[in-house]
């Protein structure tokens, strides 16, 4: 009897274990997509979105992904430098292009641009003729995009690799584990 109970379970332990398997697609602009199953069909990946009940595949260029992490297997480079030209940035510096972006999404926060946005764009509607103030807040915006952020050294946060993730640092500690590298710095800018 308790046999058979430790096989029922064992049995309902693996079911439950491959209905939740699941991974991230990581894309080159280092955001991630969470799957259920992805597969790779000639340039495009076919995946299921984890989280939705709908059967069917969403589908991603595979030019615009840079690795398919499943949780059984690891992870898989779909990136490929042109080896031609030698032009394109090699694998490492487009992993830490990816860590720039997610650090700088992480870390960086300039909460007067947000508050400065609303008071052009709130002064500008009620100030201008409609006309003209539906231009002020496009011309600040672009304005404001020709000021890219600089990475303050020391950084103040460690990047786990496995999973992904930001952990800060103690204040008493100045040592991180990312390298600021020309490609990260890049990846923070954008």
């Amino acid at each position: 009897m308790k046999i058979k109970i430790f096989l029922i379970l064992l049995a309902f332990n693996s079911m439950w274990s491959t209905a939740f398997a699941q991974g991230k697609i990581v894309l080159l602009n280092g955001k991630e997509k969470l799957f259920k199953s992805a597969e790779i069909k000639g340039e495009v990946i076919e995946y299921q979105p984890q989280g939705t009940t709908k059967p069917g595949f969403k589908k991603l260029d595979k030019f615009d992904v840079f690795s398919i992490v499943r949780d059984s297997t690891g992870e898989e480079i779909i990136y490929a430098p042109d080896t031609v030209t030698g032009e394109d940035p090699t694998i490492a510096e487009v992993r830490d292009y990816i860590i720039g972006e997610r650090y700088a999404a992480f870390s960086y926060n300039k909460p007067a641009n947000f508050v400065t946005g609303l008071e052009v764009g709130v002064i500008s509607g009620f100030a201008l003729p409609i006309f003209y103030g539906i231009g002020v807040p496009i011309i600040y915006s672009v304005g404001l995009s020709q000021f890219t952020p600089k990475v303050k050294a020391p950084l103040k946060h460690n990047y786990d690799e496995k999973s992904g993730v930001f952990s800060t640092l103690p204040s008493d500690s100045v040592v991180s584990n990312i390298h600021l590298t020309e490609a990260f710095a890049a990846g923070y800018g954008k």
